[in-house]
């Protein structure tokens, strides 16, 4: 997780808005004095636990080649075409 730091909004500034559940948020840190106004502090790690991810077995990782992104481009061609000649059957009728 990354935080940028912007002169528009002070981090340092007291949220006036209070949820409404009655839980208040934590704290924003205040941002270390030497971070220059468009620098990108790191501020923590994302973390997904292993029951949050979902596993496919049983296919295959294919690399991304040329053959393939030539195979998958004239198949979108194809399906735009078909999609062309059902509009224009559509509004024919």
């Amino acid at each position: 997780e990354k935080r940028l730091r912007q002169q528009s909004e002070d981090p340092r500034t007291p949220q006036t808005h209070q949820p409404e559940s009655g839980i208040s948020p934590s704290p924003r840190p205040c941002p270390p004095e030497d971070l220059e106004e468009g620098e990108v502090e790191e501020v923590g790690e994302i973390f997904t636990p292993p029951s949050d991810v979902l596993v496919v077995e049983g296919q295959a990782a294919e690399s991304f080649s040329i053959d393939s992104a030539q195979r998958l481009t004239g198949q979108i061609m194809v399906w735009n075409g078909q999609i062309d000649a059902m509009h224009k059957q559509i509004d024919s009728t």
